[in-house]
């Protein structure tokens, strides 16, 4: 009987290295595309060995990186759902509930926050609507950052400065 306790625990023990060796790969091929994911994980304060909770908020961030609008991050999450349109062609785009986002908050709320699932759902779901809204704040910042640094003015791309509208007004001259 002890050979077999000796085997089951180096079956857990492999099965845990597996899961984190998988998580630590899908985090760098995600770092490797989206190199701010690192400074998100650092203002949501996951700590920097935990793989898993990384590996979940990648997650989140990727289902969530397109979407302009904080209610329809948590519409899509299916925390919070929007009455149902009653003409037939709705004006809104409408998001289809994905259950592993909110699968992914909900065990990344549950691994930050330390709570237990069973006797704490109301504020495991009340962690993970906020934690949603954070991920989404923090990465779509640092996006719309990266993207006033990459493109900059036009008048400075091109390599002249243009005068400010102040300058044109001044130097303006009627026509005769």
């Amino acid at each position: 009987m002890l050979s077999e306790d000796k085997d089951e625990s180096s079956v857990v023990t492999l099965h845990e290295d597996r899961v984190i060796e998988k998580a630590r790969e899908f985090v760098d091929t995600v770092e490797r595309h989206y190199p701010d994911i690192r400074r998100v994980f650092e203002k949501i304060g996951i700590p920097g060995d935990d793989v898993i909770a990384q590996a979940l908020c990648c997650e989140v961030v990727l289902e969530v990186y397109h979407i302009p609008k904080k209610s329809d991050v948590l519409e899509k999450a299916g925390i919070r759902y929007s009455p149902t349109p009653k003409n037939p062609k709705p004006k809104k785009k409408v998001y289809i509930h994905d259950g592993k986002l909110l699968f992914a908050l909900t065990q990344l709320a549950v691994k930050l926050y330390h709570l237990d699932p069973i006797r704490q759902k109301r504020k495991v779901m009340w962690k993970a609507t906020k934690l949603a809204e954070r991920v989404w704040k923090c990465f779509r910042k640092f996006q719309m950052t990266e993207m006033t640094e990459e493109s900059g003015r036009v008048g400075e791309a091109l390599g002249g400065v243009r005068p400010s509208r102040i300058e044109r007004v001044m130097d303006f001259e009627p026509r005769p």
